[in-house]
């Protein structure tokens, strides 16, 4: 499969989804770990990091299964929350924002649906239900073809 259409692929013609992954794969890759080429570790704060990917490299470097699984969760997550008119009212505004908080929550990165942005009795549920997910890590190396989620 070329990168194009794998790239064409990963759009599901739902909106809500769309906006939802966009926030997502940007909270995973910035909290990814990756090494150079000759494994180093790369650092974010010394601005190595964009040596590693973007949100669309990311996509070209995964295998599908491990794609699939990001989205499933993702979904998954966001039909628990749309069954909730309480939380969609709230989460609707701002999608690309609750796919990073989700990442960032259901990992435990000091961030997420509970640092303040979202009401009180809100954020409380929306972690709750982020912590029903199992914690993900990403890992590459720079110039490689291949990341591995774990």
């Amino acid at each position: 499969m070329s990168k194009k259409s794998k790239l064409a692929n990963l759009r599901y013609n739902d909106g809500d989804l769309d906006q939802f992954l966009t926030g997502y794969f940007q909270a995973l890759c910035f909290t990814a770990s990756c090494d150079d080429e000759d494994g180093d570790a790369l650092w974010p704060a010394r601005g190595e990091w964009t040596r590693c990917w973007d949100a669309d490299e990311l996509v070209l470097t995964l295998q599908w299964s491990d794609i699939e699984r990001l989205v499933m969760d993702a979904r998954r997550f966001l039909e628990e929350v749309e069954s909730d008119p309480e939380l969609w009212q709230v989460v609707k505004d701002d999608l690309e924002r609750a796919g990073r908080d989700f990442h960032y929550t259901r990992c435990g990165h000091g961030c997420g649906f509970w640092d303040g942005y979202w009401p009180t009795a809100i954020e409380e549920r929306l972690t709750r239900l982020a912590h029903r997910f199992r914690e993900l890590s990403l890992f590459g190396r720079a110039g490689r073809k291949r990341t591995y989620l774990m």
